[in-house]
């Protein structure tokens, strides 16, 4: 990428940048990812996204969808040219689309981010909740592993009610033809719990051990235009048997045959033990870094620029909307739910500032303390993206040109570890 960079009389400055094609493709192919992704869109063998997208969501040129994505995933590359970190990403201005196979000229003006100073660089004093014990997770954990493994067992013959576990014979039919995926001649089945649409149980219900029954139940789908209906099936049901679930007992047996990785009880408790207590450290060492940067960031000095602050509001909402429709919902549904536009905005806007403090106090105390980040920082920063894979998040985001974003976020981790590590930390109810 051809970067030119100028200062603007502001204090601001000026990029105009032209991306190569091969960065144009690599971005619009990054960003054809997060879309079908967040759009659900299934990849095919022998397919690109591409033509799963049109298989999937007829969209005939996902390039034109995800366009301005694509874009926006340019600006740190132009940024990286000239190491420069910006208050926030600005807005971008280009005469022409982003179009696959052909160089991208755009342009941008860019607020460098800020440096301020601290009222004091002394230790910070926080009170923390005491870190608790896994052992009744772990507990929790072995009895979940018991119930999934459950068998079942002839029991007492009773009339079929609600959240009884019954042994029935299924001939289900669809405009005549057998539906494979539920017809059975045997199969145990537990009432009321989801396993088949309701209309299904309120058909069983009342049956006796040896009744055969036959009726209609609906099921959701979906019509020729792609909207949610509803489909009717014919049931015909034989009540075979009443059973009763039989929670597997957790011995050494059970755990050598169903896990081979584990010889006993106590080595498969030991592991859950290992792992669910690594969660809960990591988790418990972050609300502590969380408590200290926000003890740190009262000690903040300074005004925060008006247009940082605007930047930032708006790249938060644009995230949270990504954030929203990758959940599948909507964004008024969402708003609504959190109390309307006014108390949506306060929140948001409350989130930034403190974000943005937290921030450049971190940046502030890194520089006083003259502290230097490490590697393993880094890829603590990558684990919180990818916590499966953080080498693989570290490598896409310096393909991607945030190599500056991640070496400041690991300077800020830096920091907060350090400001905790030489914090006053008193917990909650001891002396």
């Amino acid at each position: 990428m051809k970067v030119i960079k100028k200062e603007n009389p502001n204090g601001t400055f000026h990029l105009k940048a032209v991306a190569s094609t091969e960065e144009v493709s690599r971005v619009l192919d990054a960003a054809q990812e997060v879309f079908c992704q967040q759009m659900g869109v299934m990849p095919v063998p022998g397919s690109s996204l591409a033509q799963a997208a049109v298989e999937q969501l007829g969209i005939k040129d996902l390039d034109a969808i995800v366009a301005g994505q694509a874009v926006e995933y340019l600006v740190p590359m132009a940024f990286e040219k000239h190491g420069m970190i910006p208050a926030f990403i600005p807005q971008v201005r280009a005469d022409n689309p982003v179009r696959r196979g052909k160089t991208f000229e755009f342009e941008f003006d860019a607020t460098p981010k800020p440096a301020y100073e601290l009222s004091s660089y002394e230790a910070v004093s926080i009170t923390v909740e005491p870190y608790g014990s896994v052992d009744d997770e772990v507990a929790a954990q072995l009895e979940q592993i018991a119930e999934n493994f459950s068998t079942f067992e002839s029991a007492d013959a009773a009339p079929i009610d609600q959240g009884m576990t019954v042994f029935l014979a299924v001939r289900c039919l669809s405009d005549g033809e057998e539906v494979p995926g539920v017809t059975t001649p045997g199969r145990s089945y537990q009432v009321g719990v989801g396993m088949m649409p309701p209309s299904f149980d309120e058909g069983i219900l009342g049956m006796n051990v040896g009744e055969e029954r036959s009726f209609t139940f609906l099921a959701p789908d979906i019509d020729a235009e792609g909207n949610p209906s509803e489909k009717e099936y014919r049931a015909e049901v034989t009540y075979l048997e009443t059973q009763k679930r039989v929670k597997a007992e957790i011995t050494d047996e059970f755990v050598t045959y169903t896990f081979p990785m584990y010889s006993s009880v106590e080595q498969l408790r030991a592991s859950i033990f290992e792992d669910l207590d690594g969660k809960r450290r990591a988790g418990y060492e972050e609300y502590k870094r969380n408590l200290a940067a926000d003890e740190l960031g009262k000690r903040f000095e300074g005004k925060i620029a008006d247009e940082v602050y605007e930047g930032t509001m708006r790249n938060t909402v644009m995230n949270m909307r990504a954030e929203v429709q990758q959940q599948g919902m909507r964004w008024e549904d969402f708003v609504a739910q959190n109390g309307g536009d006014q108390q949506v905005n306060m929140m948001l806007m409350m989130q930034v500032r403190s974000m943005l403090v937290q921030g450049y106090a971190l940046d502030a105390l890194y520089r006083h303390e003259r502290l230097s980040y490490t590697d393993e920082d880094v890829m603590d920063v990558c684990r919180a993206f990818n916590p499966a894979d953080p080498a693989l998040a570290r490598r896409r985001m310096e393909e991607m040109g945030h190599s500056l974003t991640l070496k400041e976020s690991a300077e800020r981790l830096c920091a907060n570890k350090w400001l905790v590590d030489h914090a006053r930390i008193e917990v909650r109810g001891e002396e």
